[in-house]
């Protein structure tokens, strides 16, 4: 997945279903929030692996997902459960996003 794919994920995870398009002021903040998720995921070096239950990420080179909810493999009990890990040389990171509703 492409780091900016993972960005987008990370920008994702603040809204319980991921869907960032129903957020009334995320336009004005979206380059903010990618700023933000840039900064996070620079944390982990110019190389890295990212692995995601998020469907679209996973079989779609450059998935939309701002515009609607993505689909996912859940991984617990929780209906929202999605995340992502990421995989460089010298760490990992794991962020995750449970719902229970």
């Amino acid at each position: 997945m492409a780091p900016e794919t993972a960005g987008h994920l990370l920008i994702g995870m603040t809204d319980d279903w991921c869907e960032l398009f129903s957020i009334h002021d995320f336009e004005e903040n979206k380059e903010r929030l990618l700023a933000d998720a840039r900064t996070l995921l620079a944390r982990f070096g110019q190389h890295f692996d990212c692995y995601t239950n998020v469907t679209d990420a996973e079989t779609t080179e450059s998935p939309d997902l701002f515009r609607k909810s993505p689909g996912w493999f859940s991984r617990t009990e929780y209906t929202a459960d999605y995340g992502l890990v990421v995989v460089s040389s010298e760490e990992i990171g794991v962020f995750w996003s449970l719902n229970p509703i």
